[in-house]
């Protein structure tokens, strides 16, 4: 009886180890290092935004009207903050997607 006893506790402490052991949630501003590409297909636009390990991006816009715009990002909880006359907007990001809520809608990047 026992031996039954402890083999349950091992168990029992072996499976707390391994689920403590889990994986940890990523920090959001780890998450968005490289490179997010938006096709717009309704406006005809690829829009591509760079986020770099020193809190700057590039950002890229091409299709009917072009431009390329540099500044700093900054990730406060579920808040993003692009300087240079952007602004701060909820978003949320994982390994593959990172969906920007603007105002008037969502946009939604894939990794490149």
């Amino acid at each position: 009886m026992k031996k039954v006893i402890a083999i349950l506790l091992i168990a029992v402490l072996a499976l707390g180890l391994l689920a403590a052991c889990g994986s940890k949630k990523k920090d959001p501003s780890e998450l968005l290092i490289g490179k997010w590409e938006r096709i717009d297909e309704e406006n005809d636009f690829t829009h591509t935004w760079e986020f770099k390990e020193d809190g700057t991006i590039n950002i890229v816009q091409k299709g009917y009207m072009e431009f390329t715009g540099h500044g700093e990002y900054e990730v406060n909880g579920d808040q993003l903050t692009i300087s240079d006359g952007g602004g701060t907007w909820p978003f949320q990001v994982d390994e593959d997607t990172l969906t920007v809520s603007f105002p008037d809608g969502d946009w939604v990047f894939t990794r490149k």
